[in-house]
């Protein structure tokens, strides 16, 4: 693609010049409701033994999780793909919180990396429920944390 009159550059500019706020309760909420869709999603694969699929849900499941780290550590720059520039934008202790929550195609690797997301997800929308109106989903977590655990 050739920019030869500047138009594009000119767009694209001022896309990135454009300042969303994504740590809005209606944000955080959406969120974390397709991160708990996602998560559901991925655990009812992995509970039907398609492991390799259940590895690919996982990414989504990370992506949402990632995006409610972000909000927390107020490094929501990188929102479209939350995975860019990780290693330099997040907290020691966010980094290696995701790095728990990832996994090889094994069976049980998979699973406690959904395990650790859900549990970790649950302490951010605490911290989250402190500073928004965030919806209290503890019901829902507890329902979903017995089933993700049921063989």
């Amino acid at each position: 693609m050739v920019d030869k009159n500047g138009t594009l550059r000119q767009t694209l500019q001022i896309l990135e010049e454009s300042d969303i706020d994504r740590r809005t309760t209606e944000n955080i909420e959406q969120v974390y409701n397709n991160f708990l869709n996602a998560f559901l999603f991925g655990i009812n694969v992995w509970k039907r033994g398609e492991h390799a699929r259940a590895l690919e849900c996982l990414y989504y499941t990370q992506r949402y999780y990632l995006q409610l780290i972000r909000i927390t550590e107020k490094t929501t720059n990188h929102w479209v793909n939350p995975f860019t520039q990780l290693e330099n934008e997040l907290s020691n202790k966010a980094y290696e919180s995701f790095k728990k929550g990832t996994a090889p195609l094994e069976n049980e690797a998979i699973h406690e990396a959904y395990i650790h997301l859900l549990k970790s997800s649950k302490k951010i929308i605490k911290q989250l429920e402190q500073e928004y109106s965030v919806t209290d989903f503890t019901q829902i977590i507890k329902e979903i944390e017995v089933y993700s655990l049921e063989n």
